[in-house]
């Protein structure tokens, strides 16, 4: 019989994701032409389910890396969270002609704009932009870290983009409600088990 992620507890997934992203240095591919994205990850508990404090994780999001994987680990651990499902958060994008993503299905972000100081920054206004949701502020969200680069093509122009993906746990059990811009047709959440 195969085993696969459906056989993993998902907070013991996002544990181990979070160690990886903070002890693996992500691979970063040189480019001028960069966007970035954002792979945001929820638990939500059974109906009865209470979720647990969030203050470790405020504190932890000021220390180090370290201290984050030890705050994760303990949020993580807490028994009310046993039987936690993690979902991540994909969305469409709304068809324009001439917009080689159009109509696609993938995470939300986009391109860096001058004004972004880094990657994070960019998948932070483009998520907050496309769906207002604002990854950066800690008491609903927290940044566990970035993955390698990866290199957008696409299949009718030379158009040749770096994205680099970046991973956020929401640490409240309700998030605010998504607010759709125009470049989005709709957004979902779907089972990690489904992703």
């Amino acid at each position: 019989m195969d085993t696969g992620i459906c056989d993993i507890p998902h907070v013991a997934f996002v544990a181990q994701l979070t160690r990886h992203l903070v002890s693996v240095p992500p691979m970063q591919a040189p480019s001028t032409r960069r966007g970035s994205v954002a792979l945001v990850i929820r638990l939500v508990l059974p109906d009865d389910g209470q979720f647990p404090d969030i203050d470790s994780f405020k504190r932890a999001q000021q220390e180090t890396t370290a201290a984050l994987v030890q705050t994760a680990d303990r949020f993580l651990s807490q028994p009310e969270l046993a039987s936690a499902k993690a979902q991540l958060l994909f969305i469409q994008r709304a068809k324009y002609p001439g917009d080689p993503w159009s109509g696609h299905i993938g995470f939300p972000g986009g391109k860096r704009d001058l004004a972004d100081t880094s990657d994070r920054a960019t998948a932070e206004r483009e998520t907050l932009e496309e769906l207002g949701l604002d990854l950066a502020d800690e008491n609903n969200f927290v940044h566990l870290g970035c993955l390698d680069d990866a290199i957008a093509y696409s299949l009718f122009t030379s158009m040749q983009m770096v994205v680099s993906p970046h991973v956020y746990l929401q640490i409240r059990q309700s998030s605010p409600s998504l607010v759709l811009s125009d470049e989005v047709a709709s957004a979902h959440w779907i089972g990690l088990e489904q992703a």
